[in-house]
């Protein structure tokens, strides 16, 4: 399966510097790291819009201010296009994610895999550094399965995934043996949205909580 990523991602995890014999955590970025919706509402608004948080979805929840209307699919898509170019940089961070990942560091290497344009890279590694948060940086497309595999074929050790989309951890379940998963969504908001269980995923309702998780996950392990 690892032999089908995109090049440029299989080029990103083949340069890593892994060590085999300790546990790798993988954490995305949007909502686990990163405040993306309180980015995106900042942006949204120069441009007389808001999003109207009644469900995990971006289609048709990006209204016009004004009048309610749903911005258009088409629109939406270049909106979001402005959006990572131009915020980015900018975006703040989850309560405790720099300390949690700072405190497990001590026991397991650390990788952010991030579904984001592979042009913003450095970007969103330059905006990690600046909050404290200091990891090499996976630009990824879609599901995040086949990353994660291609990640743990390096590895005699424990690998950790925490993501905010049941989507990726349901695939990352399936296809990884063995793999702690950690369902973490930065903001409460979007967190109440999401009240259905990720099967073999632990929900973690904070920073302190997944980092709790993670090091007595290890700790059965041996590690």
């Amino acid at each position: 399966m690892a032999d089908s990523l995109n090049e440029i991602l299989k080029a990103q995890i083949d340069a890593l510097h892994l060590e085999p014999g300790r546990p790798l955590i993988v954490a995305d970025a949007d909502e686990v790291l990163l405040q993306f919706v309180k980015g995106l509402e900042r942006f949204l608004e120069k441009r007389n819009l808001r999003i109207d948080l009644v469900s995990y979805h971006l289609l048709g929840n990006v209204k016009e201010m004004d009048t309610g209307r749903s911005v258009a699919p088409e629109i939406l898509k270049e909106m979001l296009g402005d959006f990572f170019a131009e915020e980015t940089a900018t975006l703040t961070p989850v309560p405790g994610a720099a300390d949690g990942l700072k405190a497990l560091q001590s026991r397991a290497q650390i990788v952010v895999l991030t579904n984001i344009p592979h042009r913003y890279q450095s970007i969103r590694a330059q905006n990690l550094t600046g909050h404290g948060m200091d990891y090499p940086v996976i630009t990824n497309q879609g599901l995040k399965d086949q990353a994660l595999r291609h990640m743990q074929a390096r590895l005699d050790a424990p690998i950790v995934f925490l993501d905010d989309i049941a989507g990726h951890l349901e695939a990352a379940h399936a296809a990884l043996d063995d793999c702690i998963c950690i369902h973490l969504i930065g903001d409460p908001r979007l967190s109440a949205l999401m009240t259905d269980e990720v099967k073999g995923t632990y929900r973690a309702e904070d920073w302190p909580d997944a980092q709790s998780h993670i090091e007595s996950q290890l700790a059965v392990r041996g590690y």
